[in-house]
Parts: structure tokens; sequence; C-alpha cells
């Protein structure tokens, strides 16, 4: 026969002892329940008995449960998690880490930026363009000037050429029909995030990767961990199709003005189509709080329409990263 069930105490504290606001919890050892077999309640069980006549009462018609319980893991369901390659430095950020959703028209889109995310050369590369907006692991080392430096470290070895030709190539291929056309035209945010990325790659590398020439860190790393100015991180991501919010003043420091003539250059490329959309109301308006040719604009605005992100940035750096990759997950 199972053992009783243990008598439950009902105490009634002293409230003179207790303040408004006290939080009063039961500090004795928690006692597990007896799991056996179910009974029905009897209906004439009289609830005016005697304490002892219903301590006996409640033990012989006491609820039982069943002594075997069996925990069975919750099915999890992903198709589109991108799992770290082995040997490939998987201990450092990931693009699109938290996967890619499942809101697309064709099922070869996914499958396509699955497969290039993990080519071998492509991981070697870290591209800090697919970084910068699409990877949650990236924005953690954000948060400290030590642990970015060292991600920066890792993505600004000396460029290798054949990141260029590969993401040049990733771009191109991720347009055609075959692949991820049919989205990019619909303008699906991780697709055009992914497309974004990759021909943004070489002009973000060079910005990502520049240095303070007074205190030799990394540009980017000063930007993103400066609390008391934090626009000072918003122009690194024009190349990605996010214009810069109006009102917007990054610190006039010669690491902005050597990002902002870089990508002053990038935007000659027709390639960089992103870029041209936005660079332009950039240079404009950090000319403003900056001073005349602080940022030299010699490009035109781009013609026809080309798919942008869209996606405002606020002061809180988070928002973008947020925003921009939850954005298809939560729409599928």
């Amino acid at each position: 026969m199972a053992s009783e069930l243990p008598r439950w105490e009902i105490i009634q504290p002293d409230m003179n002892f207790f303040q408004p606001g006290d939080i009063v919890y039961d500090r004795r050892y928690p006692v597990t329940p007896v799991l056996n077999d179910l009974y029905r309640r009897q209906d004439d069980v009289n609830v005016g008995r005697s304490s002892e006549s219903n301590d006996k009462t409640t033990t012989d018609k006491r609820l039982k449960f069943s002594s075997t319980v069996t925990a069975k893991p919750a099915a999890v369901t992903s198709t589109s998690v991108i799992l770290p390659t082995p040997g490939s430095g998987s201990s450092l950020p990931r693009p699109f880490d938290t996967g890619m959703g499942n809101n697309y028209t064709q099922n070869s889109c996914p499958t396509f930026i699955n497969n290039f995310l993990r080519n071998e050369t492509f991981i070697s590369c870290l591209p800090f363009s697919l970084l910068l907006q699409n990877s949650m692991s990236f924005f953690s080392t954000t948060k400290s000037l030590s642990a970015i430096s060292r991600t920066l470290d890792s993505a600004c070895k000396p460029i290798d050429a054949d990141c260029n030709t590969l993401m040049a190539s990733f771009a191109l291929d991720l347009r055609k029909d075959e692949n991820c056309a049919a989205d990019y035209r619909r303008e699906q945010p991780l697709v055009v995030a992914a497309y974004n990325g990759l021909v943004a790659y070489e002009p973000l590398y060079r910005a990502g990767c520049a240095r303070d020439p007074e205190k030799g860190n990394y540009c980017f790393a000063n930007a993103i961990t400066n609390t008391s100015s934090p626009t000072d991180s918003y122009p690194y991501y024009l190349p990605l199709g996010i214009p810069l919010p109006g009102g917007s003043q990054p610190s006039c420091t010669s690491c902005l003005r050597e990002t902002m003539r870089i990508f002053n250059e990038a935007a000659s490329d027709k390639n960089q189509q992103p870029l041209i959309k936005t660079f332009p109301g950039a240079a404009q308006m950090i000319n403003v709080g900056c001073g005349p040719g602080f940022a030299n604009q010699t490009t035109a605005q781009a013609s026809g329409s080309v798919p942008t992100l869209g996606i405002p940035l606020t002061r809180n750096f988070g928002f973008v990263i947020v925003v921009s990759m939850l954005t298809a997950l939560l729409s599928a």
C-alpha cells in the first residue's frame, strides 16, 4: 500500500510582524506527492467532522495519480537553421544564425541561401557586410570593445580576391529565376538583406576594417560602442540599403570622413545599387553638421526601382538587428 499523503498545516502568520509590500513564502522542504492510482471522491464526505475524522477520511479517500509519468521532449521542427561546419571556426559570429524562416515563393530560395552560407570559402571570408545586420551572435559582440575588436580581427584579415569574386557570384546567382528571383522581386526582407550584404562586401570590408589614426582601434568598434553618440554607427548601414535617419548627427571624426570617402568611391560602381540610393542624402545631412565638403558627393542618384530594406535606424542598435531578421520570420 502506498504511504499516506502528509497533512498540510495551515499557518496563520502574525500580520503585525509584516509590513506592506513584504513577500511571505513557505520555507519548508517541498513534499513530493504520492503518485499512484486515481480514485473518485466519495459524495458523503462530511466536512463538519472532527479534525481526526477528517484526517482519516482525507487519507482513505485521497486522490491518487498514476505512478508512471513519461516526459517527452517537445518536437522542434526547423528546416532553415544553419548548423556550424566542423573546423570552420564555428565560435565566430555567423550570418542568419537565427534561421531563414519559410515565407518564400519558391523552396529553392532558402535552399540556395543555406548552401552559400555553408560554403567553406564564404565562411573563411567572414563577411562583415552580412554580419552587420543579420547576425544575433555578432550583435552580442558589439556590447564590448574588446569582443567586437576580436571579431573584426578575423573579418579583417588581408582581403582575398576570391572573397570579392565569390560574393559577386552569389549575388548574381541569387537573382536567377531558379533561385530567389521571385522573392527578390517581391522584396522579401531576408532575401533583400542577403543580396545587399553580398554586393556590399567590398566597401564594408574597407570601412569596417579602417582604423582610427589616433587611437589605433577599429573605427567601427569605436562607433558601435560609443554610447554618448549612438548615431556614430549609422553610416555603416548605408551600403545595406538603410538610409540615414533625419536628424542624425554622427561625430565629425576622421573615421567618419574616411568612411564616407570609401562609400563615395563605391557608389560610382553601378553594381552598388543600395549605396547609390542611400549615400547622397546621407552625405548632405552629414555636411550640414560637419561642414561643406566634409563628405564628398560625386555620385548621382540611382535611377529606377532598387529594393532597399527601408528599415529606419533608431538610437537602439538592437532594433536594427531584431527588426531586419524577424520581419520575414514573423510574417511566415
